[in-house]
């Protein structure tokens, strides 16, 4: 199923992640939203926060994610996220957008954006 084709989903995904970055205080230095699947590229500094891990990260994003995905397919509605955040990517670097390559199948023929977060030793 391409969940993330339907804006809505990837907008609650997106909501999700800025929500556990500022939580978690990760930086999200890159992440592409497939039509059923997402790939995040974070970073954080281990000695401030060694128990931080990908796993803890990604299930907390996942878990809250997929009951609010789950209850706008169910109802057609989004009902009020516990994210702060009402618009959608604006502050997340945008490393590519499956919408934008339209019905591509190939990562070759993704659109790739340059903006967001940087690595803290570049």
């Amino acid at each position: 199923m391409k969940i993330f084709n339907d804006q809505q989903c990837s907008d609650i995904l997106v909501d999700d992640i800025k929500f556990y970055r500022d939580k978690f205080e990760f930086k999200v230095l890159g992440y592409c939203i497939m039509p059923n699947h997402l790939h995040l590229l974070l970073w954080w500094d281990a000695e401030l926060k060694p128990k931080l891990n990908v796993s803890s990260i990604v299930q907390s994003i996942k878990s809250h994610s997929a009951k609010e995905i789950v209850n706008y397919l169910k109802t057609g509605k989004r009902k009020p996220s516990l994210s702060p955040y009402s618009d959608t990517a604006s502050d997340l670097p945008a490393v590519c957008n499956s919408k934008q390559a339209g019905s591509s199948q190939l990562p070759v023929d993704y659109q790739w954006i340059e903006k967001g977060d940087t690595h803290p030793y570049s």
